[in-house]
């Protein structure tokens, strides 16, 4: 594997999933973050049109580029010769992106681990973990270390343009609010979580189910699942959430309602196994606020919550943005006008 064998060194982490359907978390090592100097410099910087060459300076970790160039164009003095200073070059381009870029990789296009290049992660049997034998982290299906001179990244051309069987999950909540105030985790409990997921290219979803406080009537084609106490509803879908795995999470205002609020009120009852909905066994899903600007759009203000290796898709968010048109429409005797 190559990299570094001492110290701490970067390691690129990808998520995705196979062509049969399989959740991939893959640990990608070897790739160090990098810069360049021109290695000469002219008067007041002028070279012409000529070529000139550069140094690549290789760090050790992403953090340490900042520093590195700092130092550089402040200068540097060896003995009696006077100080020199030297530009960075492509220092302020982030860790991730390099390594995409370097490897010819886009969002969603298909990469592929030769056989026989990769290591596949077990889970924990004994307590002697080793770097040579180490355990999985996450509730993927399959977890694989492999180098990243090894990767083969596709473009989007012939075979390689369909899209992979993404599991969808699609979730509703309903709350008990009292009459003329708006539902607060703290007070309101929640009485139902509806639920469906889809394989991406099928037609229908291959479940469909709700998650119901006390007793609920039966819905055609849907499976109920009634709980006596609200805790142990929320345990069991956060559990539903983990089993099914899925890619892409998605739903109406989920980011600014739906999850927070299940976070909140799952801390509210003490249910300590709840907020950890990402594919990282140990990554706790956490609420932070965040503030957007611009003159387009305005001030906005939005919740983000991390779901490691699962994509949050709020459609409400999609409409504000403006990526699709609306219809204004009523019905009348039952059919829309």
């Amino acid at each position: 594997m190559l990299g570094a064998t001492q110290g701490p060194v970067p390691i690129i982490r990808v998520f995705g999933i196979t062509a049969d359907g399989n959740s991939v978390f893959c640990h990608i090592h070897g790739f160090a973050p990098y810069f360049y100097v021109p290695c000469q410099t002219d008067m007041y910087g002028y070279h012409g049109k000529r070529s000139i060459p550069f140094l690549k300076i290789t760090m050790a970790l992403p953090r340490l580029i900042a520093p590195a160039k700092r130092l550089l164009e402040q200068g540097l003095r060896f003995g009696t010769f006077p100080t020199q200073c030297y530009q960075a070059y492509e220092a302020n381009i982030d860790f991730e992106i390099r390594f995409m870029v370097d490897n010819d990789i886009v969002g969603c296009n298909w990469i592929e681990l030769p056989a026989g290049k990769y290591r596949i992660r077990k889970e924990s049997q004994v307590d002697d973990q080793t770097k040579d034998n180490a355990i999985k982290v996450s509730l993927a299906q399959l977890e694989v270390d492999v180098s990243w001179a090894d990767l083969k990244s596709h473009p989007a051309e012939g075979e390689w343009q369909k899209i992979a069987p993404l599991r969808v999950l699609s979730f509703d909540i309903e709350c008990a609010g009292r009459k003329g105030v708006f539902p607060e985790p703290d007070k309101d409990p929640v009485i139902q979580i509806a639920n469906m997921v889809l394989r991406q290219g099928e037609k229908d979803p291959f479940i469909r189910n709700v998650f119901t406080l006390n007793t609920c009537s039966s819905i055609v084609g849907s499976q109920v699942l009634c709980f006596e106490k609200e805790d142990a509803l929320l345990k069991a879908w956060a559990e539903f959430v983990r089993i099914i795995d899925p890619d892409i999470i998605t739903g109406y205002n989920i980011q600014n309602f739906d999850l927070p609020y299940l976070i909140n009120r799952a801390q509210c009852l003490k249910v300590s196994t709840f907020p950890f909905l990402g594919r990282i066994r140990s990554m706790k899903s956490v609420i932070r606020d965040s503030s957007f600007q611009s003159k387009q759009m305005g001030r906005r203000e939005n919740k983000v919550i991390n779901t490691e290796g699962r994509v949050q898709f709020d459609l409400l968010q999609v409409l504000l943005d403006g990526h699709c048109t609306v219809i204004n429409y009523c019905f009348v005797n039952g059919k829309p006008f």
